[in-house]
């Protein structure tokens, strides 16, 4: 796991970040704005079935999750699941191959009808709750 950032990192190529993690960090690097966010490495899923079946592995796997998941909340001063200062997030799948259309992008992860209705309310954003929620849903149709 690796966050999207400036900096170079060890293990950044095309093979461990996949297509769409590369991209992202390169456009970082060269000082395009990109969201915050984390980059689950191709190896993660190289070993899925271990860290399915063996308790340390898995454990390990939700602790670094939840760790650069409180590191992003605390860059973007938003919580998931807080209808007050809501974290939305997007989790695109990849791989070192671009594979168009074989791979699934969830948009607006962590809205629910709590957040919506507290995002409708701001003046600022009316008309966007519905618009993102129904994002969310037909992404995960």
């Amino acid at each position: 796991m690796t966050p999207i950032s400036d900096e170079p990192v060890a293990n950044q190529n095309i093979i461990i970040l996949g297509n769409k993690g590369w991209n992202l960090m390169r456009l970082k690097q060269i000082g395009v704005r990109v969201p915050q966010g984390f980059i689950i490495t191709t190896e993660v899923f190289r070993c899925l079935d271990l860290i399915d079946t063996y308790t340390p592995a898995s454990v390990n796997f939700k602790q670094r999750v939840a760790s650069m998941m409180s590191r992003l909340e605390q860059q973007t001063g938003q919580v998931l699941g807080d209808p007050e200062k809501p974290l939305l997030l997007s989790v695109r799948s990849g791989s070192s191959i671009s594979q168009p259309g074989m791979m699934d992008s969830f948009l607006n992860v962590g809205i629910n009808e709590e957040i919506a209705d507290a995002i409708a309310k701001k003046p600022a954003t009316l008309g966007l709750p519905g618009t993102v929620t129904a994002g969310f849903f037909s992404s995960t149709a």
